[in-house]
């Protein structure tokens, strides 16, 4: 079963859609975002409801055509919040009546309505946290989150239109080899596959990435990721993993080439 088709991935991006609407409570929604220059609060809500809806469409369409934002997504209402719940029902409603192996637009590795499980899971996670940031609050994502968060990053982000286009203009001159490596990682055996992990711990919080001219490509993990040279190591607790990946922070140790590092965060930023 692929990490697109498990089941627990709905029932956490339920949890986290909870957790964002519990940190947006009682924020400001003036208060600026600032991961997301020129948003506040409540322009930050109101893309996360907006994305719901846009998903929430290619999720009922049955077809594997990306859905036009301006043709499926309507206008948010006047309280952010009170958007944010009703979209996210949509969503959770959309995805909890469709079969996970029936055809959508993805720019996963498999156009099936299951890689939106997953892929809005990571997309409210990080929000959340962009939420208790903006309120000078800790984020509080559960680690098993974070960790398929990391895994997500590393294995799907890399096939998104956008960054495959950024990437392609400016590749690196030789292949980098990143490691990134949770601190405190649960034990896996050393033959993981890398097709990324499960809510559960999969993995083991340890990926192998090799980025060259033809993209970035997870080529080990768990054990398994020791078997290459490594030009940069980046460690950290998951959430600090899932924070630096996306641009939300930096409490992670840097060992190596550092601006490589800067390089394919910058290339791979959604």
């Amino acid at each position: 079963m692929s990490a697109a088709d498990d089941p627990d991935h709905l029932d956490l991006l339920a949890e986290q859609v909870d957790a964002l609407l519990s940190e947006a409570e009682d924020v400001d929604l003036a208060a600026p975002v600032a991961a997301c220059p020129g948003w506040d609060v409540g322009a930050l809500l109101e893309h996360v409801g907006s994305t719901y809806r846009w998903a929430a469409a290619m999720v009922r369409s049955g077809t594997t055509t990306r859905a036009r934002w301006r043709d499926v997504v309507p206008a948010p209402g006047p309280d952010p919040r009170t958007w944010l719940r009703e979209s996210a029902d949509d969503v959770l409603g959309a995805l909890r009546a469709s079969d996970p192996q029936a055809p959508a637009w993805t720019f996963g590795p498999e156009p099936t309505a299951g890689f939106w499980r997953r892929r809005l899971l990571h997309e409210t996670a990080v929000h959340a946290a962009d939420v208790a940031l903006s309120a000078g609050r800790t984020p509080s994502t559960p680690a098993a989150v974070a960790r398929d968060g990391v895994a997500e990053h590393l294995l799907v982000v890399p096939l998104n239109p956008g960054v495959v286009a950024r990437t392609a203009e400016a590749p690196p001159a030789a292949p980098v080899h990143l490691l990134v490596e949770e601190l405190d990682r649960p034990p896996v055996p050393d033959d993981t596959v890398p097709d990324g992990p499960a809510p559960d711990g999969g993995s083991g919080g340890r990926w192998l990435v090799r980025w060259d001219a033809d993209g970035s490509t997870v080529v080990g993990t768990g054990a398994g990721a020791a078997e290459a040279p490594v030009d940069v190591v980046v460690r950290g607790r998951a959430v600090d993993l899932l924070l630096a990946l996306w641009r939300r922070g930096d409490d992670v140790v840097v060992e190596g080439d550092a601006d490589a590092w800067r390089r394919w965060s910058a290339a791979h930023a959604l």
